[in-house]
């Protein structure tokens, strides 16, 4: 669990600042560490990756972007979302294959 975090933490430092690959890293982690199904992992992702690019958007306005300042807020709403996003796709109902 705690691990985890740190992981989320870090990836939505990283995709907030850069962007590049974080929903890859952040869709590969949360399957390989949470055991969920693709479908709530991307779930997750989505709403994860959603927040901490509003969080980055805001903060980076706030503060002018590379200022050192903005990364705890960053961090700190990266972890919410995250929470929130999982215990939101964990009720969503199955999707069925048009396969």
């Amino acid at each position: 669990m705690l691990l985890e975090a740190a992981a989320i933490f870090a990836i939505c430092i990283y995709g907030g600042y850069f962007g590049a690959a974080a929903g890859v890293l952040l869709l590969a982690m949360l399957l390989r560490t949470g055991g969920a199904t693709l479908a709530h992992a991307n779930a997750g992702k989505n709403v994860i990756l959603g927040v901490a690019n509003v969080v980055a958007a805001v903060i980076l306005r706030h503060f002018r972007a590379g200022a050192v300042v903005g990364v705890i807020p960053l961090g700190l709403g990266c972890l919410v979302g995250s929470r929130l996003g999982l215990s939101w796709s964990a009720t969503r109902p199955p999707e069925r294959s048009a396969w």
